[in-house]
């Protein structure tokens, strides 16, 4: 993934070191890691960082010897060189997406995987991320196998700039040897500049736009450029004091970097204000030891680091849409023997690229007008590949944003809804039994389970002349307060503790519903009180929950509407993910039957009873029917029809006191 140097002696010492293959290994190894095995390396992510300092060392150092040795930087060739390293291997991951999207992708997901296709053969796939809006750590949502191409999409743009800035900086001034002083000097500050920036740009939100941006990510590239300019031209220090202390420096720079990588998680915000940014220093400073006899050096120039280094850039191209094609619903296994497969595959096709594609390519001595002919005509017909293989799309269900600042409310599915009675029940405790009821007016409210049910419970209405309201708000759960996730908080939780809470007082006063079925699963989500996280099963948690369900209630029953909780069922095995194996949905539908007991005109609906009969892991299928398919969480606009229907006896039992 980072540029090379050259095998060999180059101008000026800048050579090809064995241990920076090991470094390259060492990213890729920590990326693979964090996709297939998550739990291993929570920071695995930081390994595109890793990659994005060694390419602006590499790629500067290239530039410098070349202004060295020959007085002036050719833009052409430097360009030829990267098209040939990069552009034959992702022509043929794309030719291979484009088989995916013919024959194994979901025909709702093809016009976002087209655009991907588009976007990533241009090399602006970071850009695509971010004006879709979509977030990186996306809950719910099937996978696109072109996601990790932001990263080489930011690589790609630093090629086609930097040359220029390089340029531009040889020809200020006279001296030669100023160069690396004058570029080192303009990296510097636009280095700080995207250090500020992505510190702005990091809000209380979801941090996606600083992650993908070319802007705020290119601090990690332009540091490795600053190495690069300071030891350009400098002798190797003979003095053992000083080459002492730089292995000491380097080594306290890896322990730091790997701690980092076990510990760091891609919510920490403190990464966004000037945590990548030191991560990438540290990388530096474990180059500059690398590249002389040390320890490092010697572990990071270990055969089989080097081997793995060399076709890292395959490794990075490939693993991740070998993970997104075999999903354990296709392969028939989870679990390690899933992880095995992933990792079996990915080696497989990137040994078939390396060898079939990259090094011939490399080697490939044709004039520059061939090379751009072939370039051309290669992106032509992968562009008429994009548009054949996703020709079968339809129109996706409505994306889940967890970031939307207005929560939807909608539709009456009757044309005209009986008045609702106004007064108030006098206050009492425990459930009240009333004989079977129709509602003149239903209101489903809740987050993203709650929204993929709507067709379902749409058609409900329609069939029984039902006035229907619907209040569902993905990533967001109705109680109010902010939520935790593996310990971190969740940032857009808070925007939702400010509007749902009165959203659904005002949705209440207006349409004044007699019935109001609540599905929310963000309920189970460990607390945050005064700072402090309060974990799922904690007498602190189930006392918090309690509290935040009665000031619910307040608001839902305010009219006297009778109020059904719809159980919380743990994800099935999905196309996504492997199937739930927590007492997070039993500690939280506990506390729901608790509450039921003492509140009035509150019942419980055991959803779970249909979609989980025999307890974990829940069945994938249910009398020939996969109700969530994509995540196992959440429900299609066909699946919801049959959940409803199925879920319907059992509203109807609570609402009523039985």
């Amino acid at each position: 993934m980072a540029g090379e140097a050259p095998s060999g002696a180059s101008a000026r010492g800048f050579e090809h070191r064995p241990g920076l293959d090991g470094l390259r290994a060492v990213a890729v190894i920590v990326v693979v890691a964090y996709h297939y095995v998550p739990h291993s390396a929570p920071g695995g992510f930081l390994g595109v960082d890793i990659f994005f300092v060694l390419s602006g060392y590499l790629i500067g150092g290239l530039l410098l010897a070349e202004a060295a040795t020959r007085g002036r930087i050719s833009l052409q060739q430097f360009w030829i060189r990267r098209a040939k390293r990069l552009l034959p291997a992702l022509g043929l991951l794309l030719l291979g997406v484009c088989a995916y999207a013919a024959w194994l992708a979901p025909r709702d997901t093809l016009s976002r995987l087209r655009g991907d296709l588009v976007w990533t053969l241009g090399y602006v796939a970071n850009w695509r991320f971010i004006f879709s809006k979509l977030s990186y750590f996306e809950l719910f949502a099937i996978p696109s196998p072109l996601r990790h191409m932001w990263s080489l999409a930011i690589e790609e743009q630093f090629y086609l700039l930097f040359p220029l800035l390089a340029v531009g900086c040889l020809a200020l001034g006279r001296r030669r040897d100023r160069f690396a002083l004058r570029l080192g000097s303009v990296c510097a500050a636009l280095a700080a500049l995207s250090i500020v920036e992505m510190w702005l740009l990091t809000g209380s939100g979801d941090p996606s736009r600083a992650y993908y941006g070319t802007d705020t990510r290119a601090h990690a590239l332009l540091i490795g450029v600053i190495t690069a300019c300071v030891l350009h031209g400098r002798r190797p220090t003979v003095r053992a004091g000083a080459r002492a202390a730089r292995q000491v420096v380097g080594v306290l720079a890896a322990v730091a970097v790997a701690v980092t990588v076990i510990r760091v998680h891609d919510s920490d915000l403190s990464m966004y204000r000037g945590g990548f940014a030191l991560f990438a220093v540290a990388v530096a400073l474990v180059i500059v030891a690398t590249i002389e006899a040390g320890p490092l050096r010697a572990l990071l120039s270990l055969p089989p680091l080097r081997a793995i280094g060399r076709v890292s850039y395959g490794v990075y191209l490939w693993h991740w849409p070998v993970q997104v094609v075999l999903d354990p619903v296709r392969t028939g296994v989870s679990g390690w023997r899933l992880q095995l497969l992933w990792v079996a595959v990915t080696l497989v096709c990137t040994d078939v690229s390396y060898g079939l594609i990259e090094m011939p390519a490399r080697r490939m001595t044709v004039p520059a007008i061939r090379i751009s002919a072939t370039a051309f005509t290669g992106a032509t017909a992968l562009l008429l590949a994009v548009f054949v293989s996703t020709a079968g799309a339809v129109a996706p269900l409505a994306a889940l944003n967890p970031t939307s600042s207005k929560p939807p409310s909608v539709s009456v599915v009757v044309p005209t809804v009986p008045t609702v009675p106004t007064s108030v029940p006098s206050p009492s405790t425990g459930p009240v039994t009333h004989p079977d009821i129709t509602p003149h007016l239903l209101a489903v409210v809740g987050d993203s389970v709650a929204f993929t049910l709507t067709n379902g419970f749409a058609a409900k209405a329609r069939a029984d002349k039902i006035g229907l309201i619907t209040f569902a708000q993905p990533g967001c759960g109705v109680a109010t307060g902010a939520v935790a996730a593996d310990g971190k908080p969740v940032p857009w939780s808070y925007g939702c503790a400010k509007v749902i809470p009165p959203s659904i007082s005002a949705m209440i006063d207006k349409n004044r519903p007699d019935v109001v079925v609540v599905i929310s699963t963000w309920e189970t989500s460990d607390r945050i009180v005064n700072g402090h996280i309060l974990a799922n099963g904690t007498a602190a948690w189930r006392a918090e929950v309690l509290a935040r369900l009665d000031d619910l209630y307040a608001r839902l029953h305010k009219f006297g509407a009778r109020i059904v909780f719809v159980d919380v069922v743990p994800s099935a095995l999905s196309a996504l993910r492997g199937a739930t194996m927590d007492n997070t949905a039993a500690n939280y539908n506990a506390v729901l039957v608790t509450f039921a007991q003492s509140h009035r005109d509150v019942g419980v609906a055991h959803f779970g009873a249909v979609l989980c009969p025999n307890g974990q892991p829940c069945p994938r299928t249910i009398d020939g029917v996969v109700p969530r398919p994509n995540d196992g969480g959440h429900f299609t606009d066909t699946t919801s029809v049959w959940a409803v229907q199925r879920l319907w006896p059992l509203l109807v039992a609570a609402w009523s006191g039985r």
